[in-house]
């Protein structure tokens, strides 16, 4: 008997002590529940905690680091007519990404030269350019990585004499899509050699409906029409700075991990400052209204801007 009740106290005794284990881990698992809902609650009011202030000094270990990829997921939910911009997104992030390598590497892999021909010349764009290997190999990683992600079915480079059908660039007609890219694949490249900051400009626009696609029409369309628009800078940091109408983000590449990281957000031009950027060159052809006004400026006569000392900002660069 007594055996039998030290057998039965010994199966109550261990029973007991799972269900206070299991008792356990449910409160540790629901407390990191908590934890990361509490973390996520600031979703539907996001940019909740990202500066919107120009001249807030906020430092970056301050903001929530938000990657690209989770950013725009976020923007597009609220934006459902705008959901077939993701794949367009996440290819102008890979291109910034690899246009961004090459830069860390233009001297050492001898890539700040002149684009050669067969005839031993050097290449020269649309625009009168000398083209620059870079050009070249940056043009060819836009057009790819724009085409490949199946929603664009036109693309304009500054380095090409025409558009281009996705499908002559893939060299496959399945590659169509409903939006048309533009872009300077990579401006400033003069300057690539000198360590000053280069870029990526593009936009997008949207086919027009109910009609021929013509591409040349197509990408001429007003800016005002664009869907999506904005810049990579290649500097001392790599910033990718843009906007579906609904603001304008910036976002910032962290080698170590790979990722853009959202570092501004509702950036603003501001109404007034003591900078302006021109090139004095072009003087002559300026409209007089802006030659008067830059000449108050500059002699301190504006009297909305007196409290402001000139100060000129120009390297002909990108951006």
């Amino acid at each position: 008997m007594l055996l039998s009740f030290l057998y039965w106290c010994i199966i109550v005794l261990l029973f007991c002590t799972i269900i206070s284990s299991y008792s356990r881990s449910l409160v540790q698992i629901n407390n990191v529940r908590n934890r990361i809902i509490s973390m996520n609650s600031g979703i539907d009011d996001f940019p909740r905690f990202i500066s919107t202030n120009t001249n807030d000094k906020t430092s970056y270990n301050q903001i929530e680091r938000k990657t690209f990829k989770r950013f725009m997921e976020i923007e597009l939910y609220r934006s459902p007519e705008l959901d077939n911009m993701y794949p367009i997104l996440l290819a102008i992030e890979s291109a910034c990404q690899d246009i961004n390598r090459l830069m860390r590497r233009v001297t050492s892999d001898n890539l700040d030269g002149l684009q050669g021909t067969k005839g031993g010349t050097s290449g020269v764009n649309i625009q009168g350019e000398d083209q620059k290997k870079l050009d070249v190999i940056a043009n060819r990683i836009m057009k790819s990585k724009l085409c490949c992600s199946g929603k664009v079915s036109i693309v304009a480079s500054e380095e090409d004499d025409k558009p281009c059908l996705c499908s002559d660039v893939t060299d496959n007609s399945a590659f169509m899509g409903e939006y048309a890219a533009v872009f300077d694949p990579l401006d400033g490249s003069s300057n690539i050699d000198t360590g000053l900051p280069t870029g990526t400009i593009f936009g997008v626009y949207k086919n027009p409906k109910y009609t021929t696609i013509d591409p040349n029409n197509t990408v001429k369309q007003r800016g005002s029409a664009l869907v999506l628009a904005g810049y990579c800078l290649f500097s001392a940091s790599c910033h990718l700075v843009l906007t579906l109408k609904t603001g304008v983000h910036q976002f910032t590449y962290d080698e170590y991990k790979g990722e853009f990281f959202l570092t501004r957000s509702n950036i603003k031009i501001p109404r007034q400052g003591n900078i302006y950027s021109f090139n004095d060159a072009n003087v002559a052809n300026w409209n007089a209204g802006v030659r008067y006004f830059l000449t108050d400026f500059k002699e301190k006569r504006v009297s909305s801007l007196k409290e402001y000392t000139p100060s000129a900002r120009y390297m002909g660069t990108s951006i």
